[in-house]
């Protein structure tokens, strides 16, 4: 299945090779997650949406306005745009007792988003795995985690599920936040230096878990204007040299059968 928004309208079109239909909603920001999970933020009204090919979009319970969602499979979180307050929400056909949607409960599912706990307003918010979930405040710069804490996923030193945020060890402040596999990845701000925190630890060149901030010497030097990742393979851009560099998973031959992984970011071009 594939979607799409039309340029000219806002209009989503969802379908196969087979079937396509449009859908009236009009979207300024749709999120494909994995699992056939789809989720878009409605451009008049900011309302969440889901949606499938086999139906037309249902809103997401509690008329809340969002400015940025970010989904891990059917779990989700979301950015309210007039206050910057996080919000989560996991189906309840995921089962575990062992993680939390950060409003201080453990083991909680819900269809209807809940609000995060701490009253923090956030810029970029990224979930790992359906059960660990991150948002970066927009004041301090500051990274909270909070969900299933499993082999330090969090990077609070901790393997304990926390059920509110807590704060991501190191004291850094950073610009941006995402995923990258089962990894938290945060660029600084004052440095543009990439860190990361849990579970894999190929991309850092060592053996993982790591329950801190960590980072490769070979990424070090550079400060990277943007940056894009896809399971576990990254690609950033030096705001310096406008050239962009490729690492992590490398697909050998053409037929996906052996793989490689890059610590050391390789230059693609500009």
């Amino acid at each position: 299945m594939s979607s799409g928004i039309e340029a000219s309208t806002g209009r989503l079109w969802t379908g196969t090779h087979t079937n396509t239909s449009v859908k009236s909603v009009s979207l300024a920001v749709s999120v494909k997650s994995l699992g056939g999970y789809n989720y878009g933020v409605e451009a008049s009204t900011g309302y969440a949406w889901t949606w499938d090919v086999s139906g037309s979009p249902r809103s997401i319970l509690g008329a809340k306005s969002y400015s940025k969602l970010y989904a891990s499979g059917a779990a989700v979180l979301g950015i309210e745009g007039s206050t910057g307050y996080a919000y989560a929400w996991r189906d309840s056909s995921l089962s575990g007792t062992d993680i939390s949607l950060g409003d201080g409960n453990l083991g909680m599912t819900s269809s209807s988003p809940v609000f995060v706990l701490g009253g923090r307003s956030f810029q970029e918010v990224v979930v790992v795995n359906q059960q660990v979930f991150g948002a970066l405040e927009a004041s301090t710069g500051y990274v909270w985690t909070w969900g299933y804490g499993t082999d330090y996923t969090l990077g609070n030193g901790s393997t304990a599920v926390q059920t509110s945020p807590v704060s991501v060890l190191g004291g850094r402040r950073y610009k941006s936040l995402t995923a990258v596999g089962s990894l938290f990845m945060a660029e600084e701000g004052s440095t543009g230096d990439l860190y990361m925190w849990g579970t894999d630890g190929i991309l850092l060149s060592t053996s993982g878990p790591f329950s801190s901030p960590k980072t490769n010497s070979a990424w070090r030097g550079r400060s990277f204007a943007e940056f894009t990742s896809f399971a576990t393979s990254i690609v950033a851009k030096d705001s310096v040299t406008g050239e962009y560099f490729f690492w992590g998973n490398v697909v050998l031959d053409e037929n996906a059968y052996s793989y490689d992984y890059l610590t050391i970011p390789i230059v693609t071009g500009k």
